[in-house]
């Protein structure tokens, strides 16, 4: 069994020091017009007011933030006004979350692995002259069943003794100080943007955004469990790991490593199993007792690069594998 504990965090500062501005799906698109009529400030706004700084770069921008908890995807809405998204149609008013898009998209996530998103912004309470912090997951923890021993009693005495063991439980420490930051950075020219305009650009933008979040996701936990350097998949290593058969899933790298089609379905070593463009190698596994600790919060640069209206979009977040038992992993050669 896997769950996130909470901790207590002070509030920090975020990677950028400029003011961001919440976006839902409408104001992206006004970001990216925005960012065309955007001209270059040397300086940082703060508390509302721009500051002036020479020191600076010059950069014609605009930035903002997005919320994958809170946020919903965009849609695209077909000659009938019927939404649908790429090979999926669905009734007007069935939206989803950027969160709900990455994990559908995630092998590992699909597999099992636990998501957590964490609050980006940390802002001190106050309440009858009191200030608090809100709390924040802390750490993620397995815990395994307890080992109860047979106990040989004296037939004397009647008492009999049991060797003392560990706590039956592994966690693995939500550091944001070792969090992955991952950026995606595009060029979109004034042909594109006057031939899709802002909403259909927007979409397409976001929708890009949240199923490469998702392989992200999967490059990132996969090449955590990589770097334990796994030992070799048997039914025996797993049965003494005292993994349930359904609790295993394999997720099959671009090599191919011990992957076969049965009857329509993917399997490596016999195990259920899915693609994975985001390793090379062929991995077994509990995923249930893994983690991804992601930042809530995906941010945004649109940059104007010329004076046609050229833009450069940037967006960055942040990620860390959670993995208390890497010895419920595999390789499969």
């Amino acid at each position: 069994m896997g769950l996130a504990q909470n901790d207590t965090q002070q509030p920090t500062n975020g990677p950028f020091e400029t003011k961001y501005e919440n976006l839902n799906m409408a104001t992206l698109a006004k970001l990216l017009e925005h960012g065309k009529r955007a001209v270059a400030r040397p300086g940082i706004e703060r508390n509302d007011t721009f500051i002036v700084d020479k020191n600076r770069r010059n950069l014609a921008g605009v930035n903002g933030a997005m919320s994958l908890g809170r946020d919903l995807m965009p849609v695209f809405l077909d000659v009938e006004s019927r939404i649908y998204a790429p090979g999926i149609t669905a009734p007007a008013g069935q939206q989803t979350t950027l969160e709900r898009k990455l994990a559908e998209n995630s092998r590992v996530i699909e597999a099992g692995a636990n998501l957590i998103l964490m609050p980006e912004k940390m802002t001190a309470i106050e309440s009858g002259g009191v200030v608090g912090f809100r709390q924040e997951p802390g750490r993620f923890v397995t815990i395994e069943p307890a080992n109860f021993q047979a106990v040989a009693l004296d037939p004397l005495t009647g008492e009999g003794e049991i060797t003392a063991g560990a706590m039956p439980s592994n966690e693995a420490i939500i550091n944001r100080d070792a969090f992955t930051q991952r950026a995606a950075r595009f060029t979109i020219n004034r042909a594109t943007q006057k031939a899709l305009g802002d909403g259909q650009l927007s979409a397409e933008l976001m929708t890009a955004i949240a199923l490469g979040i998702g392989r992200a996701v999967d490059a990132e936990l996969l090449a955590a469990i990589v770097a334990t350097t796994p030992a070799a998949f048997s039914l025996a290593n797993a049965a003494t790991a005292g993994i349930k058969h359904n609790e295993l899933r394999a997720i099959v790298g671009t090599t191919g490593a011990g992957a076969q089609m049965i009857e329509g379905g993917l399997y490596a070593a016999g195990i259920k199993g899915e693609f994975s463009a985001a390793t090379t190698a062929t991995i077994i596994g509990a995923y249930s007792r893994a983690a991804i600790a992601l930042g809530d919060e995906i941010l945004f640069l649109a940059e104007r690069t010329d004076a046609a209206g050229n833009l450069v979009v940037s967006c960055w977040f942040d990620v860390q594998a959670l993995l208390p038992e890497p010895g419920k992993f595999w390789n499969v050669a």
